[in-house]
């Protein structure tokens, strides 16, 4: 395998230029400059290493080869590396190589063979409930000399563990309180105090996922006397759910101890690694001042006189505040602020070594070079009187708020290091495919492929963002219905339909398997409440509010999602996931979905066929798979991906109005009938002309039409220019068409000839004549 690449360097120029105030303001300017040089030297610098030829008897070398930086540009710093590296990868037999190889695959499954029935059910408990999973492998490396052993073994589980409190001694005890934390004296809008406690339970629930690996080989012939073992732990935490909350400050972490030598005990070589990302002290101040800006306006506001002379100002913060009083949770203005305050903007590391082997340190030794030779203008060092801890070495990284720079501070032993302003807004990777096939080929193909550097949030995780990123936020397609009957599309389109106290399908697998069907219904015009009912392989889930009773911050219970499968209520505790199987009384069945009570929400998630549904009972929003993109129908839309036919009906007839758009997708039904009214159904229609000839023709809208049923008229309609087809009076499939048309909509007349266009009434509502 062979890699070449051509370094580059960063230069920054300042533009001064007048405004529009008149005051002149600099701006900096990064340019970028190929660092050039001679490709055919007569002593160019070589570097090789190799691993394995001992050890295990085959080789793996690494060389590389660049000009020394006599051949720099003259407009270049001074660099390690000053023109095209070359890194070649290879593999071959070492030194006793083994003349045959066996490989041993050993899973959990395979243990629980030598336990007993007791055994394996206390097993298999504690597997299901951590999520445990084993991997033994054994390698036997034959040779009639020099025979050689390896065992690995693979461990990874996952466990809730409650988030400690922060220690007095920590850096973190040092920040003011207000800084830690929203000092903001109101709780989160629309939310009871039971409810707040429950969330401060639920914001300590920490994730845990531990890998364990431990390998043991036999020593190398005629060099070791000793086995050599080695033994590496990772740990990631992070919220065992996606934060939701304006008022947070949560954490991630994690860890790496990597020991090895002639055990695993830590007296011999050793390296700990923890990292924590957390909110910066900017983060914390800007929040602060938000959060003490809205707490002085809600105090003003009292009066009109001083509301009427304050100007206004506002901020994110604020303007999500307001929304969430209105009872609107799920706007643009509320999912920005979120995703800002959600940001954890500050990486600490700390690693503590012991023993390090010598070309470990000859590493390190070469990565520090070459950040100080890249970063040479932005780099202050102290190294003169400085006594820092031996054997550790800190770091702390910050980047902005509009995630363009960074910030890094270093501590070692002998130095202080700081190198400020480091751009990370658009580093890239550059793909050269002629080089990467060996060939020429007739047109240019390079592709630099964006690849930012992102810090995690407690609302997604770096892999979603970083998916987010490239699919410009639609890596995970989302359909959303908000309590102010705003409705958000898979593919992004906005409009607003309320949907009464019919049933309408909001989400609806239109492939041939059907797999699963979402739908939404509001009881009572009153308020904003909503019931979602999931179908999912013959089960329903019904998730409403309790309807019979007024919500109270003193009764928790009247303000919780009620959650009922098949008609029979189900009680969920805060944070438990109940799991819903195939046959009811046998847990080794497959698993249908799982539902779950997070804060205010419910989750319904079923893995196997990639959807997900959420609901406060006021919005819901669902969450389905790539999979399903042009598989899809309902009010979220087809998913196909386009705008111009976000409004298809149910027969694949496209709406010009959001109206007729929702009422092709209504189940009509008993409850959808007031006394003394009537709701508008879908149907085409129909006019009686004369043509040219003087005959009788019957003419059918193309499309359905809102239209009152018989016995029944229009109190509000619209005038809308309808396309129409027509057909002789005399003809037996025109009589067809006629009484067809008085019960359902018309599906074949969208792709007949059109034969006439006029203006039509669509009667939105009705009431008893």
């Amino acid at each position: 395998f062979v890699m070449r690449s051509k370094p580059f360097v960063y230069t920054e120029e300042s533009r001064s230029q007048p405004s529009a105030d008149g005051i002149r303001r600099e701006d900096k300017i990064f340019k970028k400059i190929d660092i050039e040089g001679k490709r055919i030297q007569k002593s160019p610098t070589v570097f090789h290493t190799s691993y394995g030829r001992e050890e295990f008897g085959i080789e793996f070398a690494l060389d590389s080869k660049m000009v020394s930086r006599m051949n720099k540009e003259k407009t270049a710093p001074f660099q390690p590396l000053t023109g095209p590296v070359e890194l070649r990868l290879s593999c071959k037999p070492g030194l006793h190589a083994p003349t045959q190889i066996d490989i041993e695959l050993q899973q959990t499954e395979d243990r629980m063979r030598h336990m007993s029935p007791l055994e394996r059910l206390v097993y298999a408990e504690e597997n299901e409930r951590r999520n445990e999973q084993r991997l033994e492998v054994n390698i036997h490396a034959k040779h009639p000399q020099h025979p050689r052993t390896m065992k690995i073994e693979l461990n990874a589980y996952d466990q809730k563990i409650e988030q400690e409190d922060m220690n007095d001694d920590s850096e973190e005890s040092r920040i003011p309180r207000r800084f830690r934390h929203g000092s903001s004296k109101e709780a989160e809008p629309g939310v009871s105090m039971a409810t707040n406690n429950k969330l401060k339970q639920w914001a300590n629930q920490i994730l845990r996922k531990t890998i364990v690996i431990n390998m043991e080989r036999s020593p190398v012939p005629n060099k070791e006397t000793q086995d050599f073992r080695g033994c590496v732990t990772v740990k990631f935490e992070y919220p065992s759910a996606p934060e939701w909350r304006l008022l947070q400050d949560r954490r991630v972490k994690a860890s790496i101890d990597a020991l090895w030598g002639r055990d695993c005990s830590g007296n011999d070589k050793m390296i700990k690694m923890a990292a924590k990302w957390q909110k910066s002290d900017e983060q914390r101040r800007q929040e602060s001042m938000e959060e003490l800006q809205e707490q002085q306006h809600s105090d003003d506001v009292n009066s009109q006189e001083e509301e009427s002379e304050r100007p206004e100002k506002t901020n994110i913060y604020s303007a999500c505040l307001r929304d969430r009083r209105e009872g609107l949770t799920e706007t643009r203005v509320c999912k920005k602020a979120l995703d800002q305050r959600s940001l954890l903007r500050q990486l600490d590391i700390d690693i503590e070594y012991r023993n390090l082997p010598t070309w470990l340190k000859e590493m390190s030794s070469s990565l520090k070079k070459y950040a100080y030779y890249t970063f040479f203008d932005r780099l202050t060092v102290e190294d003169v009187d400085v006594h820092n801890e031996a054997n550790r070495i800190r770091m702390r990284c910050t980047i902005n708020k509009d995630q363009k720079e960074m910030n890094v501070s270093m501590e070692t032993p002998e130095e202080n290091t700081n190198i400020s302003r480091i751009s990370i807004e658009k580093p890239k990777i550059h793909l050269d495919f002629s080089k990467l096939l060996k060939m020429r080929l007739p047109m240019k193909m390079d592709w630099s492929v964006r690849f930012p550097v992102c810090f995690p949030s407690t609302r997604k995780t770096m892999s979603q963002q970083y998916l987010d990123f490239f699919t410009n936020d639609k890596y995970t397609p989302y359909c959303k219905i908000q309590a102010n009957d705003r409705i958000r599309t898979f593919d992004g389109v906005e409009f607003k339909y309320k949907v009464g106290p019919c049933d309408h399908i909001l989400a609806k697998d239109a492939s041939p398997d059907q797999r699963f069907m979402v739908l939404v219904n509001k009881p009572n015009k009153e308020n904003s409440e909503k019931t979602i009912k999931v179908f999912i392989d013959g089960k329903k889930i019904e998730l409403s509010k309790n309807q019979d009773q007024q919500w109270s911050d003193e009764q928790e219970q009247e303000n919780k999602v009620h959650v009922a499968i098949d008609g029979r209520q189900v009680e969920l505790p805060h944070l438990t996931v109940h799991k819903t199987y195939q046959d009811d009384d046998n847990q080794d069945s497959p698993l249908l979905f799982t539902l779950q009570n997070i804060g205010n929400k419910v989750k319904v998630e079923c893995d196997r066929l990639g959807l997900t549904v959420e609901t406060d009972g006021q919005g819901a929003e669902v969450k389905i798979s790539n999979s399903y993109r042009g598989k899809m129908a309902g009010l979220c839309g087809n998913f196909d991906g386009e705008h111009h036919s976000e409004y298809e009906g149910p027969n694949r007839e496209v709406y010009q109005s959001p109206f007729d758009f929702g009422l092709s997708y209504r189940i009509p039904s008993r409850e959808c009938h007031e006394q003394g009214k009537s709701l508008s159904v879908m149907r085409n229609v129909r006019k009686t002309v004369l043509n040219e000839f003087n005959k009788k023709e019957t003419c059918f809208s193309k499309m359905p039409v809102a239209q009152c049923p018989e016995g029944f008229r229009a109190t509000r309609w619209e005038t809308r220019d309808m396309e129409f087809h027509c057909l002789p009076s005399e003809l037996d499939i025109t009589r067809k068409y006629i009484e067809l048309h008085k019960t359902k909509p018309l599906d074949m007349m969208a792709k007949k000839r059109t034969d006439r266009v006029e203006q039509v009434e669509a009667e939105l509502e009705c009431e008893q004549e």
